[in-house]
């Protein structure tokens, strides 16, 4: 393997003068020489000086570039004009005019993650998901247009879609993004941050809805879904869940509360998810003496 790099800094917008390291002979080597050179040439400009145009080699025992030979013109890097070329000016065609350039340049993946963490306060991971995912990204940016949709809740929707969309986008594929339109996601998050549907019912509406289609709110209600907050109904469910599991109750009353989520997992299950878990576990420990 042998690899040579071409480095060029400088202090303003136009070019510097182009030093070539040569015979590099691993991704390690490109790596480290790539970083001293434009260490060495920033302290170079910063004092004042001037980067000379020439070659460098890499010196491994010294782990630092140095200069082989100079290279002041361009004829010597044999540059010479075509004759059968004409010359043309870039800076003259409207589409490469830098202001032209800057207006239809989509945004940076650096300057996304400072939007997301900053303005959204998402998670790293998800942030990384999503930028490896242009489909998902967008899907992610058209929700947050939603005029309904709190900003507030940009985290809970990374969650849907870096978690279970993921594996409902490998089976579905193209008609997942057909299906969960930004105002259908928009929904289902919305639904479960007011408490209306639970985690489960969430991801079974957003998984219906990708393969059949549907609107959030008519799924939820066909299906049973909305969590039940009503006190009498919610009551009589822990008292048959703690029927049903005297074991664990008893660890309870033994001072081991921790458990008492076993007992809320067991009462969403027999529910359907239509339960607020939050109602539930308050019944539960009411109920348990």
């Amino acid at each position: 393997m042998r690899v040579e790099v071409n480095i060029s800094i400088s202090k303003d917008e136009e070019l510097g003068n182009k030093v070539e390291i040569k015979n590099l002979n691993s991704t390690k080597v490109v790596k480290k020489a790539i970083e001293y050179e434009i260490k060495r040439q920033e302290e170079v400009l910063e004092s004042g000086g001037t980067v000379t145009q020439e070659t460098r080699g890499w010196n491994e025992n010294k782990s630092k570039t140095e200069s082989q030979r100079k290279k002041e013109s361009s004829h010597e890097y044999r540059y010479f004009p075509d004759p059968d070329i004409p010359k043309f000016n870039l800076s003259l065609i409207e589409e490469f005019k830098k202001d032209h350039i800057k207006k239809n340049l989509p945004k940076l993946p650096k300057d996304i993650r400072a939007d997301f963490k900053q303005n959204y306060k998402l998670k790293e991971n998800d942030v990384e998901t999503l930028l490896h995912n242009q489909k998902l990204l967008k899907l992610f940016c058209d929700v947050l247009s939603v005029s309904s949709f709190k900003k507030e809740n940009a985290q809970t929707l990374a969650n849907f879609l870096t978690s279970d969309s993921i594996s409902l986008i490998d089976k579905f594929q193209d008609s997942f993004y057909t299906n969960i339109t930004k105002d259908v996601l928009a929904e289902i998050v919305s639904m479960f941050t007011d408490d209306k549907i639970s985690s489960r019912g969430a991801k079974d509406i957003l998984s219906h809805i990708a393969e059949f289609g549907g609107v959030p709110s008519a799924v939820a209600k066909e299906k049973s879904l909305y969590q039940q907050s009503d006190k009498e109904s919610i009551d009589k469910l822990a008292q048959e869940i703690i029927k049903e599991n005297p074991t664990v109750v008893e660890q309870i009353k033994n001072g081991n509360e921790s458990v008492i989520q076993f007992l809320v997992g067991k009462g969403m299950q027999k529910s359907k998810g239509s339960t607020n878990p939050q109602l539930l576990k308050n019944a539960l420990k009411s109920n348990i003496k």
